[in-house]
C-alpha cells in the first residue's frame, strides 16, 4: 500500500500521511460516495476519471467537478462534515483514499506542506470558477475557445485527456456542436488538431 502510494502521489507528500492511504480500483459506474454520507477522506485519482454530481430537481444532474490521471478530487469535502454531492466513476479508475483527520494534522503541523496543499487548493478554485463562467457562455464557439485559452499550456497546448464525448459533456455541448465548431474552428486557422492534441494558433 505503501509503495504504491509514495509511486502515485506528488513528493511532497509526508510519508506519515502516505502509508494512511487506502487503495480503491472501481469500475465505471460505481460510486466512490453517495450526498452526505460522512465525509472522512478526500481522494487522489491515479487513473480513470470520477465526476462530483449534484442532483437537480428535473431529474438530471449538474457536473460539479471532473478528475482524472494525477488530480485530485473533493478536496474541498474536507472542511464539511458530509459529502455534497455524488461521486460516480465514468472511466475504471484507481483512486487513492486520504484520510481527513491525518491530513488536518499535518496541515496545522506542516508549514511547507500546508503551502504546496494551500496552492493545489487554489489552483482547483480557478479551475472551478473557470468552468462556472464558461457554462454561463451562450456560442458553442465562444465556449469552446474559453475552455482552450484558460486550459492550455503555455505554449497554447491542450492534450485532452479523455474522448470529444467527454470533452463535449464537459462544456455542456451535444457532441455534434463540438465536432463543428472545432472543424469551423480549424477551417479558420485558428486552431490545429492532431489527434488528441488542440493547439491554438
Amino acid at each position: 500500500m505503501f509503495t504504491n502510494a509514495i509511486n502515485a502521489l506528488p513528493e511532497w507528500f509526508p510519508n506519515t500521511l502516505l502509508v494512511k492511504c487506502e487503495k480503491k480500483n472501481l469500475k465505471k459506474k460505481e460510486y466512490l460516495f453517495q450526498l452526505d454520507e460522512k465525509a472522512t477522506d478526500i481522494f487522489f485519482v491515479e487513473r480513470g476519471e470520477v465526476q462530483a454530481l449534484k442532483p437537480l430537481p428535473n431529474g438530471a444532474s449538474a457536473i460539479l467537478q471532473r478528475s482524472s490521471g494525477n488530480e485530485f478530487f473533493a478536496e474541498a469535502d474536507m472542511f464539511f462534515s458530509h459529502y455534497t454531492c455524488d461521486a460516480r466513476v465514468t472511466r475504471k479508475a484507481v483512486i487513492y483514499c486520504i484520510p481527513k483527520q491525518g491530513l488536518e494534522e499535518h496541515l496545522k503541523r506542516d508549514n511547507d506542506f500546508s503551502m504546496r496543499f494551500s496552492g493545489l487548493l487554489a489552483a482547483n478554485t480557478r479551475k472551478l470558477c473557470s468552468r462556472m463562467e464558461r457554462l454561463r457562455i451562450n456560442r458553442a464557439r465562444d465556449r469552446v475557445l474559453h475552455y482552450l485559452v484558460c486550459e492550455s499550456d503555455a505554449d497554447k497546448v491542450i492534450t485532452l485527456k479523455s474522448s470529444l464525448a467527454y470533452f463535449a459533456e464537459e462544456l455542456g455541448l451535444e457532441p455534434e456542436t463540438l465536432y463543428r465548431t472545432l472543424s469551423e474552428l480549424q477551417k479558420e486557422n485558428m486552431i490545429n488538431r492532431r489527434g488528441e492534441t488542440i493547439t491554438l494558433v
